[in-house]
């Protein structure tokens, strides 16, 4: 044990010194022989994890036997003392394996930081190529080696949480068997069989975490290769990794800043939209609050369809005018044209249409002043229609004034038909004054405008054609706006039944938008702190330039302290192989310590029949401890036979009744068979490492005449197989 205790120190030593070296250089690198002197570490360790083991098998036979054998309490005192102090030195030796896994995680540490390092160095512009190209391949060495590094501290973490647990289920399996002897000084034979059991599964247990850890071990030990197959590619990988390094640093680098710029974008975005549907939600509920103004909408909507109806009808009119007004000018024009060919015959028609216009203005303004007092007497005979109308209102009340009433009624009608006679003679001599005047209006304006004529017959064509043009653009535009008023008719049917579900999506929108707003204000905190780490980083890659350098010096001397540290573990080694021998001198000392204490047992057996019964019932215990202690098999067949012989050497000396003379002993019967050869088969069915040979017919045999499983599997096989002694006893059952 001072020897493990020893290993240990020596790997705190080791792991000290790769720190110090670490914390001295922090640019230096694990070669090929450090990882190679890591690996033997970890088989030292693993080879301390078996020692270990077998010296708590060891523990487990002398606590089980001290347990079975009712050992003074003196000397179980004095054995549960070592097997404390030996807890104690696997605790120390879990605190330096501890000790060497931080010193690992802090080597970890330091490449990660050497990493970063090295990256910034490539990224900086005031490198130049020769020392960008080395920092890139400086940094993809540092990339891989700490992906391996972390991989097998990982492993090595996980392994020293299985030994730790295993080493808690030690530990509490030393408080159990310290109870356990406990109960069998105070004579509870009993309490030995669940004990048994437990510390059964516990062995189960620590045999499984020794798997796990061995699994662990082999993962270790393929990741230390992979490192180390990893290192050597790296090294061969030469420029393109560099540049491929040093592109992806920079692009790095354009996808941080181009992120920020989008988060930036995001944020703002979402700020619109939100500020949107913030609005949208106020006008929804505005129109929740007022969903009567919807309807109004509607009826507003479908009036509009139909004076939009009505303008296209009117603007079809207007087409058709502008169409006739069109073809009108064309044939004024071309009258006009006619007309400059005429010139001469229009000379004496133009005078008399001078007479005659001035004719025509005489009685137009004759007609205006006889439709003025016309109008004046219509309105006078109105007004004394309306003063007779509530005069004959009032007629019941004065029979004079009704008559008077009816005179004047009468008059004013007489007056109104002539006023209406005399005002359609004067309408039809208007009108006749009229069309002259406009007859004779129209011949000045030809005489005027005959030169001009043309051009302006032209330009009104032009207008004409854009007029058309304009009306057909205007019908067009009208026909799209009935389709467009059309389908927001349905839209606000549609948005009138859908309000109180929009309120309520735009207000879950509203959260969300709100949240998605916080989550891009967290997404640009973190990529301004990425540009941040990005140009710290490119601060940094100065200084790690110029650690480059010394990269490799620092290796020589590593490799250096690996070749001595190789030499350590090799004599650390040897020392626990020394250990493991120590160990198992120890446990032929305590299987002879057993033995002795199964003979002072067997003698105190030999004393009483109570002593007889509790010799019965403990060898029942001892048969079913035997299936995990296969250290203890052969001295137990040796002492069971001693205690048949000595059972039998009694019955012989046992004084015979007077009278009769003393027979000689029998000889020794084979009791009679327990189980049915049917129990047999199966037991033997389901017991696992029997074989076919002639050894599980000279067991079926023994079973077969009533021997207990243990005495028939050592007679039959010559030791006992722990797995096919637990399986014939389920089966089969204790032997009583």
């Amino acid at each position: 044990m001072n020897r493990f205790l020893a290993a240990s120190g020596l790997w705190a030593v080791m792991a000290g010194a790769a720190l110090a070296q670490g914390s001295g250089a922090p640019e230096d690198l694990p070669t090929q022989e450090q990882a190679a002197a890591l690996r033997e570490i970890i088989v030292l360790m693993e080879d301390e994890a078996a020692s270990l083991r077998s010296q708590i098998d060891a523990m487990r036979a002398e606590l089980a036997a001290g347990q079975a054998q009712a050992e003074p309490a003196g000397e179980t005192e004095a054995r549960l003392a070592a097997l404390s102090d030996e807890l104690d030195a696997a605790r120390a030796e879990a605190r330096a394996a501890e000790e060497w896994a931080a010193s690992i995680n802090q080597m970890l540490s330091q490449r990660t930081e050497e990493l970063r390092a090295a990256q910034a160095t490539a990224a900086s512009p005031a490198a130049t190529a020769e020392q960008r190209q080395a920092a890139e391949a400086h940094a993809q060495e540092l990339a891989v080696q700490l992906e391996s590094a972390r991989a097998d501290a990982a492993s090595a973490e996980q392994w020293l949480a299985t030994a730790q647990a295993a080493l808690a289920a030690r530990e509490d399996a030393l408080g159990s068997a310290e109870e356990g002897a406990t109960a069998a000084r105070a004579g509870a034979p009993a309490a030995a069989g669940e004990e048994l059991e437990a510390l059964n599964a516990r062995l189960a247990e620590a045999d499984a975490a020794l798997k796990e850890s061995e699994a662990e071990k082999a993962a270790l030990t393929s990741r230390v290769e992979a490192m180390e197959q990893e290192l050597a590619a790296l090294r061969d990988s030469g420029a393109k990794e560099n540049e491929a390094a040093l592109a992806d640093a920079e692009a790095r680098l354009a996808e941080a800043d181009t992120a920020r710029q989008e988060a930036e974008t995001a944020r703002a975005g979402l700020a619109s939209q939100l500020e949107t549907v913030q609005q949208e939600l106020a006008g929804l509920r505005e129109a929740q609050a007022t969903a009567s103004e919807d309807q109004a909408a509607l009826a507003d909507a479908e009036a509009r369809l139909a004076e939009a109806d009505t303008a296209r009808q009117e603007a079809e009119t207007a087409r058709a005018d502008l169409a006739s007004q069109l073809e009108t000018v064309q044939q004024e024009l071309t009258a006009s044209r006619e007309a400059e060919a005429t010139a001469g015959e229009d000379q004496a028609a133009l005078a008399d249409a001078e007479a005659r216009l001035a004719e025509a203005d005489t009685a137009r303004l004759a007609a205006e002043a006889g439709r003025a007092d016309l109008a004046a007497q219509l309105e006078a005979v109105q007004q004394e229609l309306t003063a007779l109308r509530e005069s004959e209102a009032n007629a019941g009340e004065d029979p004079a004034a009704l008559a008077d009433a009816q005179a004047r009624l009468a008059e004013a009608k007489a007056a109104r038909q002539e006023a209406e006679a005399a005002r359609d003679g004067l309408a039809s001599q208007l009108e006749a004054v009229q069309q002259e005047l406009t007859a004779q209006r129209e011949a000045e304006a030809r005489r005027g405008e005959e030169e001009a004529a043309l051009a302006d017959a032209e330009a009104q064509l032009a207008e004409m054609r854009q007029q058309t043009a304009d009306s057909e653009a205007r019908l067009a535009d009208l026909g799209q706006q009935r389709g467009e008023l059309e389908q927001q008719i349905a839209a606000l049917r549609e948005t009138l039944g859908a309000t109180q579900q929009q309120a309520a999506d735009l207000t879950a929108q509203h959260g969300a938008a709100e949240e998605a707003l916080a989550a891009l204000d967290a997404r640009r905190v973190e990529a301004e702190a990425a540009l941040n780490r990005t140009q710290q980083q490119t601060a940094d890659l100065a200084a790690q330039r110029d650690a480059a350098e010394d990269e490799i010096a620092a290796l020589d001397e590593r490799r250096s302290e690996a070749e001595a540290a190789l030499s350590q573990t090799q004599q650390a080694e040897a020392d626990l192989r020394q250990g493991l021998e120590e160990a198992t001198t120890r446990e032929t000392a305590a299987t002879a310590a057993a033995e002795e204490a199964e003979r002072r047992r067997d003698e105190a057996v030999q004393a009483s029949t109570a002593a007889q019964d509790r010799l019965a019932t403990t060898q029942a215990a001892l048969a079913e401890a035997e299936a995990q202690l296969q250290q203890m098999a052969a001295s137990r067949g040796a002492l069971e036979q001693e205690i048949a012989g000595l059972t039998a050497q009694k019955q012989e000396l046992a004084p015979a009744p007077a009278g009769q003379p003393v027979a000689a002993a029998p000889a020794a019967e084979t009791p009679p068979g327990r189980w049915t050869a049917q129990q047999i088969e199966a037991a033997l069915a389901s017991a696992p490492a029997l074989g076919t040979g002639p050894e599980r017919a000279e067991l079926q045999r023994r079973l077969t005449e009533g021997e207990c499983a243990p005495e028939a599997l050592r007679a039959a096989y010559g030791q006992i197989n722990r797995q096919s002694l637990l399986a014939l006893v389920v089966e089969l059952g204790p032997c009583n």
